[in-house]
């Protein structure tokens, strides 16, 4: 009993509600345009990292907790974070002297 008292319910509703609403976009896109569904990855993942890179994902992530970070969306901006991480790190031209 005292598990259900600790849930965050209103945190668990806007997981939800993010989460689906990142799925209903990629279910729109799959029934009403001619995108195969390895390009819809495609445009998720970019525009996570798009997002994540310019730091407006970090606020989505912030409300929406594992709704924003468990979909593709997530992926691009966690891929991006580790990206600037790195730079800020050990500069720009070590790290694309490492990835090549």
């Amino acid at each position: 009993m005292d598990f259900l008292q600790s849930i965050d319910w209103m945190q668990l509703l806007r997981c939800f509600v993010v989460g689906g609403a990142i799925c209903i976009v990629g279910q729109i896109l799959i029934d009403k345009t001619k995108l195969t569904p390895a390009r819809i990855l495609v445009v998720f993942v970019t525009a996570g990292a798009i997002l994540g890179g310019l730091g407006i994902y970090k606020y989505v992530i912030d409300f929406a907790g594992c709704g924003a970070t468990v979909p593709l969306t997530g992926f691009g901006a966690n891929l991006a974070k580790g990206a600037i991480d790195a730079v800020k790190e050990i500069g720009l031209l070590r790290c694309i002297y490492r990835w090549c």
